[in-house]
């Protein structure tokens, strides 16, 4: 009897120590993780000169008058004439941050000259741009487009206004 209650209590210490090793099995660690964040200096985008196209005529068919973003001299189609006047592309300044890449958009529609005494006429826009700010933060976005005149238009000064929209990609 005295060898029975040994075993009962040698069986019972080592389901005690079992278990007590089981439980020591289970274990917690702890790391450490970083952050980072760069921010850029915010991109704006000021007007410059004024995108003109001097003065015209609309003779007796319809026609384009054309001035490129690219700086090439003025060009006219069907009846449009050139009367007097300088031409000029217009001109947005951005500023951000120094040698960061820019993307340049213009609106994708064309954009209505209103005020003469004729209808709306219909002006779509180019834009020359660099793909980068300067090692200032600067850059000169170029603006140009394609006047379309309708035969003997009204006469008038006509004028509107566009967005440059300048993002960092």
């Amino acid at each position: 009897m005295k060898l029975l209650f040994s075993r009962k209590l040698l069986v019972a210490a080592a389901g005690i120590i079992g278990a007590g090793l089981i439980s020591a099995g289970a274990q917690a660690a702890q790391g450490t993780g970083t952050a980072s964040v760069i921010i850029k200096k915010p991109v704006s985008v000021a007007a410059g000169t004024l995108l003109n196209f001097g003065t015209l005529s609309p003779g007796g068919s319809a026609g384009t008058a054309v001035l490129p973003s690219s700086g090439a001299a003025i060009s006219f189609t069907g009846g449009v004439v050139a009367l007097a006047g300088a031409t000029s592309l217009g001109t947005a300044a951005v500023t951000g941050e120094p040698l960061a890449n820019i993307t340049v958009s213009l609106p994708g529609s064309p954009i209505a000259l209103t005020g003469g005494t004729g209808a709306d006429l219909q002006l779509t826009l180019d834009e020359t741009s660099p793909a980068a700010l300067d090692g200032t933060g600067d850059a000169t976005v170029t603006v140009g487009g394609s006047l379309a005149i309708p035969a003997n238009h009204g006469g008038g000064t006509y004028s509107g206004t566009y967005t440059v929209d300048v993002v960092y990609p």
